[in-house]
């Protein structure tokens, strides 16, 4: 392969990384002091989980952890990461830990640069109920 191939194979392969659209999310827990005294249920079904912005009113609960997850466009062709994006992730990392609710949940966007969306963040307080 020629220097010239070489440049050329290495421009459509950096031009394809920039067209092409993807977002990454994560997430990260901390858990409280007690956790483990109120986790029993680890491993449930993410569809399950409550995700509320709020207190939920009727539930007593106990706090297990924080929840943040964060989602970010990767470039300028990706499309921006969305609340339903971060709420699946926060979904998932609170029926990892038992969690039968995020509550609190606080959301924050970003804007990165003139290559990306930016990136946005969700916070809450992962909770068992107790009633």
């Amino acid at each position: 392969m020629t220097n010239s191939h070489k440049v050329h194979a290495t421009c459509v392969f950096v031009a394809a990384a920039l067209l092409t659209g993807c977002v990454s999310i994560g997430a990260h827990y901390t858990a409280s002091p007690d956790a483990a005294a109120y986790t029993t249920k680890a491993g449930k079904d993410p569809g399950e989980i409550i995700v509320s912005e709020t207190a939920i009113a009727g539930h007593r609960y106990k706090v297990i952890g924080s929840i943040e997850s964060q989602g970010r466009s990767l470039n300028l062709l990706s499309p921006a990461p969305t609340r339903e994006d971060l709420d699946k992730s926060l979904r998932v990392e609170a029926a990892k830990r038992g969690a039968d609710a995020v509550i609190n949940v606080e959301y924050q966007s970003q804007r990165e640069g003139l290559a990306s969306h930016g990136k946005m963040t969700a916070t809450g307080q992962a909770v068992v109920f107790t009633d």
